[in-house]
């Protein structure tokens, strides 16, 4: 059985609020486990936080949509009208360093690649548009068959 998420929003925190409030329903609705949850609310606050923080620095209104479905894998599909800006080109933070030497940024670009197992991007239109992929696992994506 196939599950589907779809919000647009607008680029202000209390916005994704309302976001970060659906998708942890629809997370249940769905029957993710645990991890699988954790891992997609992580990987989204993370990158639609950084688009209302960095991609409209400029202070104009924007609009971000967010789709995901799970059948048999999590697929998710972000896409904004911020400035440009491709995560998967994004260099890797060296995490063998502490924290007091390495720079500032980087890392949840790191956690996004960590928790998901595909990763793709292409501007279109004048939008980011952001695919990822992660393969679910009986124990930890969508119960019951």
């Amino acid at each position: 059985m196939s599950h589907q998420f779809h919000i647009t929003i607008g680029n202000s925190m209390d916005q994704y609020m309302v976001l970060a409030e659906a998708l942890r329903a629809f997370a249940s609705d769905a029957g993710l486990g645990n991890a699988a949850t954790t891992h997609l609310e992580l990987v989204i606050e993370e990158l639609v936080v950084n688009i209302i923080k960095h991609g409209y620095a400029d202070g104009r209104a924007g609009r971000i949509t967010l789709d995901v479905t799970v059948a048999g894998d999590l697929t998710v599909t972000l896409v904004d009208d911020a400035i440009p800006f491709n995560p998967v080109a994004a260099l890797a933070p060296d995490i063998s360093l502490g924290t007091e030497e390495r720079p500032i940024g980087g890392l949840g670009i790191h956690f996004v690649r960590t928790f998901m197992d595909e990763m793709r991007y292409r501007r279109d239109g004048g939008r980011n548009v952001l695919f990822l992929r992660k393969q679910l696992e009986p124990a930890s994506g969508v119960s019951g068959s």
